[in-house]
């Protein structure tokens, strides 16, 4: 039983450059993802059209690799399975049964569009 998980996706350049252009990175975000510390994070709040829709958060993390020192691009949304089944907060916990988890994968896939709020 689980109340939060994360999904992470590595990113290759073209896919970070288009994350940095359309959440509107600005210059010190874009100076912590390209500068020379080997781990940085810039976080985003997400609003949605539905307050609850099971999204939590969005994060662009940059770790450099431990053997070659290159950097390396992921994202990570953060996601409530049970807000996002029902719809509404609860406290409950999601019981990852194959039931369950093949409704959330199709809640997901057919979730509402995801805004970013600037802060």
């Amino acid at each position: 039983m689980i109340h939060t998980f994360s999904l992470i996706q590595s990113l290759d350049l073209d896919q970070l450059d288009y994350l940095i252009e359309r959440l509107h990175f600005d210059q010190l975000e874009r100076a912590q993802l390209f500068g020379n510390d080997r781990f940085q994070t810039v976080h985003r709040f997400l609003s949605t059209p539905h307050q609850d829709s099971g999204i939590k958060d969005f994060f662009v993390l940059r770790r450099d690799d431990d053997q070659t020192g290159c950097p390396l691009y992921f994202a990570i949304v953060e996601i409530e399975p049970l807000v996002m089944l029902l719809g509404a907060r609860t406290v409950d916990l999601f019981k990852a049964d194959p039931y369950n988890v093949a409704q959330l994968k199709v809640r997901y896939l057919n979730r509402p569009q995801i805004r970013v709020k600037m802060t």
